[in-house]
């Protein structure tokens, strides 16, 4: 009886430690990889970001949640999964859109909507989907919209969804640095191009320009011997853009919201 009751401590002393020290990485993967004329590279930034959410969360020793919209299922309706995400605050909230998007000609703020392929009437303004993350309070947020940004005529715009937001040594240095860099606390939202421009994707299923860019910046800037930056990793992603030349200017945006 005794037996039992000390191995029942033990059990019991080993869960409570375990939820100590095991935070959660919640990665949200909306890619609508049925959008007309980039699906098939769509798919290749899907599979991208999923096995970098596997490696992040060896990284960090964090507890990996993946939420996976795609096909049929990658439409505005993700954004009920968002409004019932439970964070502590320690925990890191990953969001990554691949698709269409749009801004209507009255839009103010400086990023793109989307617009799904199975779900054409609704759009979903993309700083309403990183206000209503940040009220979940985690520790950190990044936001990332793989989309066009290219102005289109009010009338023609989808709806938008309504009350969702209130207001060796290069591998050791990788792996270094990839803890420095999520150990930070803030909102980081990048978007892949500025108001009136579009994103441009690969015909072949190599993935969109931006989402290359990025990765690549992020993987020299993870292998060099200093702290990294998440404003440094933008600013190569736009170098890295125009070396794939895209046939229109594609400017990115990155900000750091409060």
């Amino acid at each position: 009886m005794l037996k039992n009751v000390k191995l029942i401590l033990l059990f019991l002393i080993v869960c409570f430690a375990t939820s100590l020290t095991a935070a959660n990485l919640d990665v949200f993967l909306i890619c609508d990889t049925e959008a007309d004329g980039i699906g098939p590279s769509v798919r290749t930034n899907l599979l991208k970001m999923e096995g970098f959410a596997k490696e992040l969360s060896r990284t960090l020793n964090y507890d990996l949640k993946l939420h996976v919209f795609k096909d049929k299922k990658a439409d505005s309706t993700f954004i009920n999964q968002i409004k019932n995400l439970r964070c502590k605050s320690d925990g890191i909230v990953i969001f990554y859109w691949a698709g269409h998007g749009y801004r209507e000609t009255t839009k103010k703020n400086p990023w793109p909507s989307f617009s799904f392929h199975n779900d054409s009437k609704k759009g979903i303004d993309f700083i309403h989907v990183v206000q209503l993350l940040k009220q979940k309070k985690p520790k950190m947020i990044l936001a990332i919209a793989d989309t066009c940004n290219s102005t289109i005529p009010d009338s023609n715009a989808p709806l938008l969804v309504k009350g969702i937001a209130t207001d060796a040594v290069r591998a050791n240095n990788h792996s270094v640095n990839l803890k420095k860099l999520f150990n930070q606390k803030g909102v980081f939202v990048f978007s892949s191009s500025s108001p009136g421009q579009p994103s441009w994707y690969w015909v072949m299923p190599e993935g969109g320009f931006f989402t290359i860019a990025l990765f690549k910046a992020m993987d020299e800037e993870l292998s060099l011997q200093r702290e990294p930056s998440w404003n440094t990793i933008f600013e190569k992603s736009k170098v890295y853009i125009n070396e794939q030349g895209p046939p229109e200017i594609q400017t990115p945006q990155f900000g750091q919201l409060r």
